[in-house]
């Protein structure tokens, strides 16, 4: 589809701007952005391709995510009231883009955390772990590690295309954008990995058309072990073997696939099978789409790469009309000042594009530290601040475990780097909360460049809170007197106790192994939990090819027979596992019972907030679980 032009000759603050606009857009409509002027009408109608695809694909695979056969997809199964589907594969990435207007381009994980806490509402997968983790007082990229089991899903693989926009010609900035976005939700996984494969792909996609030469460069941006990698690079093998099509599905699956259908690896294998055995747009759109799996993001970024590849002309009119170029965003993504089209879409992520070529190029660049430690949480001084002005922090768990038992003690690592020109004096402490003694302090000198360690040891009460949050006090002075004085926030969890089969045992996160084997079979584990308020909570209890019981005060609320699957996600534990009930508040005692007659059984136990909650969207955070045994 060609791209009709109108040329508006805007003038803001006495600054003539130029803003291509196609056939879709009202004439006259105007975008605010401050910039001198936009790039060739070429980049600007790419980037738009881009952003079309991207819709046009999500709008085809979104009613048939998670069907895993092979299907027969001819057209749309399902058109919007608008034409096109909402989709987390685009809001999310209105999410990264009100961040970047937020903060500037030297955004860290932590900031986008937490318009992800203001702005997102979702329960899926990964992103309900990575919001109970933040919720609960973690930042990334711990936050994307600790207690979840998706870090090796879609959700950060389809978050690619704007940071591939935004730094246009820069892959280093991409893949750099891609990892402060990951980590959020998929730190150390295979997400990770996809994530940073597609924004490294796509924006070489905007300077070459050599297909199988951009996804080789792309693939040198993340581990040769991943399994991303594997797939990536196996589905290349294949095409240049010149295995037929017809087999290819069959391959992947059988080398690179899982039960999960968000897995990222034999999707991101889809989506390359579909760019390399396509003829044309509808050709590999349907190809990807009847693999099957998780169709919504497989085919939304194979249409957003053909976009960016080939540009408008490359899509036909009979996939992009029924579209159109709104944005429709997802009710369970809220307060947001987002585009209304495509069009202001394209205008603000090039403003973005244009001042990311003001940045040095070295400030975008991933370190070894990030990719090799995500069990850490870093912090800047003054806080905000680009890289870290002064000093940064990191800050580690003994054993990588944010949780200690009451009367436990727990060892806690920080790790300082002084970045600034000066000669630092700083003496470091704990600031002690009720339940917490910590005495130790240590007095640090660190010359301009130089880093230090300081550890310490924190011993709980027998009474402490489900969540604890502490204090790093950091003194600097300065002509024997305090300069300065930062506050560095972390969280300690109580441990939960549980009786498993008899035997008081301290379980981390939501996992419950059973770990001696029974002659009869049956398992069983309780505690207490505490709700301040009475109020409706979900409970879920998923396990694999078990038959599961559960009991709260006595009553049995749930009696499941043994499902096939183990998919422990807040929406997707099987509706035989879950059920959601109105609780008094007060201490309740709940015992789930699980029956295997060969291995001792895995299970995960939540307890979450309702589906529907009383703003729009949903919203997932684990309740106070008071220790207790039965």
């Amino acid at each position: 589809m060609p791209l009709t032009s109108i040329i508006h000759l805007l003038n803001i603050n006495k600054t003539n701007v130029i803003i291509y606009t196609n056939n879709y857009n009202k004439l006259g409509e105007e975008y605010k952005i401050n910039m001198k002027n936009i790039n060739e009408k070429e980049t600007y109608e790419r980037i738009y391709a881009g952003w079309l695809g991207k819709n046009i694909g999500g709008t085809l695979g979104t009613p048939v995510e998670g069907r895993m056969e092979q299907m027969q997809l001819t057209w749309y199964p399902k058109l919007g009231d608008n034409g096109v589907l909402p989709n987390d594969d685009l809001d999310l990435q209105l999410v990264n883009l009100h961040t970047i207007e937020q903060y500037g381009l030297h955004f860290t994980p932590e900031q986008l955390g937490r318009e992800w806490m203001e702005h997102v509402f979702y329960p899926y997968d990964e992103y309900g772990y990575a919001m109970t983790a933040m919720r609960n007082g973690l930042i990334p990229p711990f936050s994307g590690i600790y207690n979840n089991p998706f870090t090796d899903c879609m959700g950060a693989p389809i978050r690619s295309e704007i940071w591939a926009a935004i730094a246009m010609g820069n892959p280093d900035a991409a893949a750099t954008f891609a990892w402060h976005d990951a980590v959020i939700d998929h730190a150390g996984g295979e997400g990770m990995w996809g994530e940073i494969f597609y924004a490294v792909l796509e924006c070489l996609a905007y300077e070459s058309n050599d297909l199988q030469k951009i996804i080789q460069k792309s693939l040198s941006y993340i581990p040769d072990t991943s399994r991303v990698y594997k797939a990536v690079s196996a589905t290349l093998n294949y095409y240049n073997d010149g295995i037929p099509f017809e087999k290819v599905r069959g391959l992947i699956l059988e080398h690179h696939g899982s039960e999960n259908f968000t897995d990222a690896p034999q999707n991101l294998a889809f989506t390359i099978a579909g760019l390399l055995w396509g003829k044309d747009f509808e050709d590999g759109l349907l190809k990807t789409v009847n693999m099957g799996y998780d169709t919504d993001c497989t085919v939304a970024t194979l249409g957003s790469i053909y976009g960016i590849l080939y540009g408008l002309d490359f899509i036909p009119k009979k996939w992009s009309a029924p579209i159109g170029n709104k944005i429709v965003v997802t009710p369970s993504v809220r307060g947001l000042d987002a585009p209304k089209d495509i069009d202001e879409l394209t205008a603000r992520v090039i403003k973005q594009m244009k001042l990311l070529t003001f940045e040095d190029k070295k400030d975008f660049q991933l370190k070894e530290c990030d990719i090799n430690d995500f069990y850490v949480q870093r912090f800047n001084l003054p806080q905000g601040s680009k890289n870290g002005y002064n000093l940064s922090i990191a800050i580690k768990y003994e054993n990588d475990n944010p949780s200690i038992e009451p009367s436990g003690t727990k060892k806690m690592f920080f790790h300082l780097e002084n970045k600034s020109c000066s000669k630092w004096n700083i003496k470091l402490y704990i600031k002690n909360i009720e339940g917490f003694i910590s005495n130790d302090e240590s007095l640090i000198s660190m010359a301009p460049c130089d880093s230090a360690d300081y550890s310490v040891c924190i011993t709980a009460t027998d009474v402490i809170l489900q969540q604890n949050h502490l204090t790093l006090v950091i003194e600097r002075s300065h002509d024997n007197n305090i300069w300065t004085k930062d506050e560095i926030p972390f969280v300690l969890f109580r441990r939960p106790a549980w009786e498993i089969n008899g035997k008081i045992v301290y379980i981390d996160g939501t996992k419950i192994n059973f770990d001696t084997p029974k002659a009869d079979g049956i398992y069983t584990a309780g505690t207490f939990f505490t709700l301040p308020n009475d109020r409706n909570v979900k409970i879920f209890c998923a396990g694999k090819d078990i038959p599961i019981k559960v009991n709260l005060d006595g009553e049995e609320i749930i009696n499941s027979e043994a499902q096939n699957q183990f998919m422990p996600a807040y929406n997707r534990v099987p509706l035989s596992q879950t059920i959601e009930v109105y609780v008094k508040k007060g201490t309740h005692k709940v015992i789930a019972t699980a029956y295997s007659k060969e291995n001792p059984p895995c299970l995960m136990f939540g307890l979450t907030a309702p589906v529907i909650t009383s703003e729009p969207g949903r919203c997932y955070t684990f309740l106070d679980v008071k220790t207790g045994t039965i």
